[in-house]
């Protein structure tokens, strides 16, 4: 026999454990992962907008500044530390995401609109009746 023999006797049968990683890999993150990021997207967008309209003209400018200034200090102090571990900078990432969501979730009921009380539901047609 040669090095180069394909004979099947050479190959070992794949593991569970390699079977799973293989599946992981090549099927479920490339499905996940675009699914789950267009998700999150949308959540960060749904939340900041509602905390843009509820500021007002100069609270949205503030929320703005705020924003910009930690996206990119977080950036900058991300890409300072040589060896920062990916615990830490996940961290990072997550607690601006919970900023940004707790910010959506507590202006929500301040960005619905204000209309002043009356009857609701079905109402009868005042006058005769035309056509």
């Amino acid at each position: 026999m040669t090095e180069h023999d394909e004979s099947p006797e050479h190959y070992q049968a794949p593991t569970n454990t390699q079977v799973r990683e293989a599946l992981w890999t090549r099927a479920i993150l490339p499905l996940a992962l675009p699914i789950l990021s267009a998700i999150a997207i949308g959540l960060w967008v749904t939340n900041l907008s509602r905390v843009f309209i509820t500021g007002g003209k100069d609270g949205a400018l503030v929320v703005v500044i705020i924003v910009t200034v930690t996206i990119m200090v977080g950036a900058a102090t991300m890409s300072a530390a040589q060896r920062m571990r990916s615990a830490t900078s996940t961290v990072l990432v997550s607690a601006l995401i919970a900023i940004v969501f707790a910010g959506g979730f507590v202006t929500f009921t301040h960005a619905e609109e204000k209309k002043a009380s009356g009857p609701s539901g079905y109402q009868e047609p005042k006058g005769p009746a035309t056509g």
